[in-house]
C-alpha cells in the first residue's frame, strides 16, 4: 500500500459522514480537501496519517504504482527484495538480493513536473523508477502541464542524462521539457516513456518470458 494524500486523524471510513451534530463542513475529509485546495504543497502536519493507495505487482514481471506520493520503508522491502516464492520466479537470489532489471516493466505516477500531496512530480518519479530499476518504466495520471511529445522527449532526456543544469543549458529544448528535466537530479539512466491511449502490455503466464512491447 502506498500512501496519497495525508488525512487529518481520526479520519476513517465510520466518520467520514457528518453526525446529526457535526455540522459537513467541519468533517476530517473536508477539511483536508479545504486544507489541499489552500495550499496543495503544505507539508504534512505531524496530527495527520496518509491515505494509503494499493500498488501491484502481477505475475512477478509488472509493478504497477498510481496516485502515490511516497513509498514506505516497509513497502520497499516488498518491491526490492521479494519473498523466496517470488525470488524463484523473478531470478533473485536467496540471500535477498535483487537481479538487475528484477522487473520487466513498471508503471508510475507522475501528475506534473513538480512534486504535489498526493502525486509523484517528475524527481521522485525518477527516484523511484531508478531505486526499482526496471527494463522500462511507463508514467502515467497527468495534468495538461506538457503534452505527449513532450512527456516523451522528457523521458529520452532522462535515458540519455540530459538532466538538471545539463537540460537546463540545452537551448535545443522545448521550455516545458528543458524546465522539466531540469528538475531532474543527475544519477542513473532509467527508460522512461509517458503511457497512452491504446498501448498493450503483453503479461505473460507464470515462468514465461516477457513478450516486449514495442517501445516508442
Amino acid at each position: 500500500m502506498f500512501p496519497s494524500a495525508p488525512i487529518p486523524q481520526p479520519f476513517t471510513p465510520d466518520v467520514a459522514a457528518p453526525s446529526p451534530s457535526q455540522s459537513a463542513s467541519s468533517t476530517p475529509l473536508l477539511q483536508s480537501l479545504k486544507h489541499l485546495a489552500v495550499n496543495p504543497t503544505a507539508s504534512v502536519p505531524q496530527s495527520t496519517i496518509p491515505y494509503k493507495c494499493m500498488g501491484f505487482i502481477i505475475n512477478s514481471t509488472l509493478l504497477y504504482m498510481a496516485d502515490v506520493s511516497n513509498i514506505p520503508e516497509e513497502e520497499w522491502k516488498i518491491i526490492l527484495h521479494p519473498t523466496t516464492e517470488t525470488a524463484k520466479e523473478t531470478g533473485a537470489a536467496a540471500n535477498g538480493s535483487v537481479r538487475e532489471n528484477q522487473f520487466s516493466m513498471l508503471v508510475l505516477d507522475v501528475l506534473k513536473p513538480q512534486e504535489h500531496t498526493s502525486h509523484f512530480g517528475i524527481k521522485k518519479a525518477v527516484d523511484a523508477a531508478r531505486k526499482i530499476n526496471a527494463t522500462r518504466t511507463y508514467m502515467l495520471g497527468f495534468t495538461h502541464d506538457l503534452n505527449h511529445e513532450e512527456w516523451v522527449a522528457v523521458g529520452k532526456g532522462i535515458e540519455s542524462l540530459n538532466i538538471g543544469s545539463k537540460a537546463l543549458a540545452d537551448g535545443s529544448l522545448a521550455q516545458n521539457v528543458q524546465t522539466t528535466l531540469g528538475l531532474v537530479e543527475e544519477g542513473a539512466s532509467v527508460w522512461m516513456r509517458p503511457a497512452y491511449d491504446g498501448l498493450k502490455i503483453m503479461v505473460p503466464e507464470m515462468g514465461e518470458d516477457y513478450n516486449e512491447v514495442p517501445m516508442e
